[in-house]
C-alpha cells in the first residue's frame, strides 16, 4: 500500500553526503504527515534494499514473402533485489493490537550500520545497465481494520 493522498513521508539523513560505504553508520529521522483522522498500523519500519539491475536483449528474425529478412531487437530490463535490511521503528505492544496515528505529523528516529561486505553501487547513471543500486523505503504495516 502506498501513502497516496493519506500521508506525506519525508526521510532526512543526518549526513549531508549522498554516499555511504559498507560498515558505515546511517541515521536520521522520518517525518510522517498523516492526513486521516486515525490510522491504525501494526508496525513501522525502514528498509534498505540493494538491487542488481541488468538488461537482456532478444532478437527475432523473420522473412517476408519476397525473401526480405528483418531482425527486431527486444530489451528486457531485470531488477533483482539481493539485499534487504529491515529496522523496526515501532510495533504495537501486548496491551494494544494497533498503533493509532492521529492526524498530524509523527516523527521516528532511525539508526543502523551497513553490512561490511556489501558491493558498492556501480553507476550514478540509473539508465546504464548493469548496475547495483540501494534505496531506503518506509513500511507501514496496516492490518485489515486500518481506519
Amino acid at each position: 500500500m502506498g501513502a497516496h493522498e493519506s500521508a506525506m513521508i519525508q526521510v532526512n539523513f543526518n549526513r549531508s553526503t549522498e554516499f555511504y560505504f559498507p560498515g558505515e553508520h546511517v541515521s536520521g529521522e522520518i517525518f510522517f504527515q498523516n492526513k486521516l483522522d486515525r490510522l491504525k498500523v501494526e508496525e513501522i519500519s525502514i528498509e534498505i534494499v540493494g538491487v542488481l539491475a541488468y538488461k537482456t536483449t532478444e532478437s527475432r528474425s523473420s522473412t517476408d514473402s519476397n525473401g526480405s529478412s528483418t531482425t527486431e531487437y527486444y530489451n528486457d530490463y531485470h531488477h533483482v533485489p539481493f539485499f534487504t535490511n529491515r529496522v523496526l521503528l515501532a510495533r504495537s505492544d501486548g496491551l494494544q493490537d494497533k498503533i493509532i496515528l492521529s492526524r498530524g505529523t509523527h516523527t521516528w528516529s532511525f539508526h543502523f550500520s551497513l553490512v561490511e561486505n556489501l558491493p558498492l553501487s556501480s553507476s550514478s547513471n540509473v539508465v546504464a545497465y548493469p548496475h547495483i543500486k540501494y534505496y531506503t523505503r518506509i513500511v507501514l504495516l496496516v492490518g485489515h481494520d486500518s481506519k
